[in-house]
């Protein structure tokens, strides 16, 4: 008999197949995170996280590829049970203070894994050189915190502010990790002042952005030229959608 539709913490609805595989990457990441929270990421291997998860390698193997893949699924995981939470209740206030609550509820969701985290975060080279696709997946989270913040922009200016986001957020975490206060003033006084510094260096990086754009649109259209001359002058469909926009507007 096939199995029913699953539904996830965060409302997505999922084959059964599919949930069955998200269950098992669920416990092979708290396995992790476990192990992770005692002892340095190098020195766990992925029979260790199989066996302190209580499933098989064979089993394993069907959910993951390597122990990246567990951190990523986790990432995954939070970004997802984050944006429902902002789905449920928006952010409200100025663009700095729905940034600040974006990222106070992702640290909430962290919490369960603040003593891996810590440690991990004391490992960055260890971590980046045995998965190295957690870098470009760590920018598309912040990418994802912008949308829920309503901040996401495209083009030269979404890259920057993903990328100044990710120090403001990894700067933050250093700050979290260490924080005992039940109330996280450190916490929050470090993340208020890294997102106040970001917009501060936002307004003066504006120039820049604008004529890096320019530019940008520049290189599309020559780009888009040069495909229709190999086209047989035909006008590709990005040429048509870039004469359909402002260069302000294209990203």
């Amino acid at each position: 008999m096939a199995k029913a539709p699953g539904k996830a913490a965060n409302g997505v609805r999922k084959t059964g197949e599919t949930a069955d595989r998200d269950q098992l990457r669920d416990k092979l990441a708290e396995a992790a995170m476990e192990l992770a929270a005692e002892k340095d990421w190098r020195e766990i291997g992925l029979a260790e996280i199989a066996t302190h998860a209580g499933v098989s390698l064979a089993q394993a193997r069907t959910a993951i590829a390597c122990r990246g893949d567990v951190l990523r699924h986790l990432r995954r995981r939070i970004d997802a049970d984050l944006l429902a939470s902002v789905e449920q209740e928006p952010p409200q206030g100025e663009p700095i203070d729905r940034l600040f609550d974006v990222l106070m509820r992702r640290l909430e969701l962290l919490a369960p894994y603040r003593a891996a985290v810590r440690r991990l975060l004391s490992q960055p080279v260890s971590i980046l050189a045995d998965c190295p696709l957690l870098a470009p997946g760590a920018l598309l989270s912040q990418r994802w915190m912008l949308a829920a913040a309503e901040l996401e922009k495209p083009g030269v200016e979404g890259c920057v502010k993903t990328l100044g986001l990710e120090l403001v957020w990894l700067k933050t975490l250093r700050t979290w990790v260490d924080d005992d206060d039940p109330g996280l003033a450190k916490t929050m006084a470090t993340l208020d002042g890294e997102l106040r510094r970001g917009e501060k260096w936002l307004k003066r990086l504006s120039g820049p952005m604008e004529v890096a754009e320019t530019g940008r649109a520049f290189a599309r259209s020559l780009a888009c030229t040069a495909a229709r001359i190999f086209s047989g002058g035909r006008r590709t469909r990005d040429e048509k959608a870039s004469e359909e926009k402002p260069v302000a507007e294209q990203g």
